[in-house]
């Protein structure tokens, strides 16, 4: 998607959210989403949308941010933690410096490409092949054809856990994934 986002436009900046999600507070969402926004559109950042933890749930994946590094409301990301234990879990809890991986990704298409080539190169690579067809009629196609010789792994792992552009907004717009 990105690279058809380019072709359109490569000043796009780019939302991806998981459609499984409750938001309980819209305002409260929409202007996170409009922080996240206007500062990918002026830094070369990608952006995720941290939940303050209410209790320690080993289901869900945790992010270490440094609170001395922000600009903005935005904080830089130290660390993933993919369903930690229980344990683990609590730990991250009192330190005061985790929040819940919301899975919710802001950033501007010239960030996330370059990121794509720099930490999934094979996707970046397919994809980048299939961009001489966008916006054709052989399109679909030659997407379809990047996919099919893509690795399957998600964008959590492939580039956000490796990228050092990372930052987060600490959210508390009630959330839960459902």
């Amino acid at each position: 998607i990105a690279h058809k986002l380019y072709a359109l436009n490569p000043n796009a900046n780019i939302i991806m959210s998981p459609a499984d999600h409750l938001i309980f507070d819209d305002r409260k969402f929409e202007r996170d989403i409009i922080d996240a926004l206007d500062f990918v559109s002026k830094n070369d950042k990608l952006v995720t949308m941290g939940i303050k933890p209410t209790r320690p749930d080993d289901g869900y994946g945790y992010i270490h941010y440094d609170t001395t590094k922000n600009i903005e409301r935005l904080y830089q990301v130290k660390t993933f933690t993919e369903k930690p234990s229980h344990e683990l879990a609590e730990t991250f809890i009192r330190s005061g410096d985790f929040l819940w991986n919301a899975g919710i990704f802001i950033w501007n298409v010239k960030s996330i490409l370059s990121s794509l080539e720099t930490n999934l190169t094979e996707v970046y690579e397919a994809f980048a092949e299939a961009e001489k067809d966008m916006l054709t009629p052989n399109e679909n196609k030659s997407v379809e054809d990047a996919f099919i010789t893509s690795p399957s792994i998600s964008i959590d792992y492939g580039v956000m856990e490796k990228a050092k552009n990372v930052y987060i907004v600490p959210s508390s717009f009630g959330w839960s994934d459902l």
